[in-house]
């Protein structure tokens, strides 16, 4: 069973009504994805060296090319965990002009 997804953030996707509440928990989720990406981005080296090209045995040639493919699919979830930063960037932008918007309009807000 997967846990469930915090809800501010989904909640704001479903274009319920914008809260300062929701914007700090977007920001919140922002900062925390953003040191995600940081920490893989750091890991990636260290985790997986590149081969050095010297005599190996076949197990360690198979070895390397398993290192490879984990190299490739962490730096793809560097590209996604980028994309949806940036995304949620934007979204958290939305927001706040919505809540800005309410605000100005006499509605709910800050």
């Amino acid at each position: 069973m997967q846990d469930a997804p915090p809800p501010a953030v989904p909640l704001a996707l479903a274009g319920r009504t914008v809260t300062p509440e929701l914007v700090d928990a977007a920001r919140r989720h922002l900062v925390m994805l953003r040191a995600l990406h940081e920490e893989v981005r750091l890991t990636v080296p260290t985790l997986c060296p590149p081969g050095t090209g010297a005599w190996r045995s076949a197990a360690a040639d198979r070895y390397v090319e398993r290192l490879d493919h984990l190299r490739d699919r962490l730096i793809g979830a560097l590209g996604c965990l980028a994309d949806a930063s940036a995304a949620l960037d934007e979204r958290i932008r939305r927001m706040q002009a919505q809540l800005d918007a309410q605000h100005a309009a006499g509605g709910t807000g800050r």
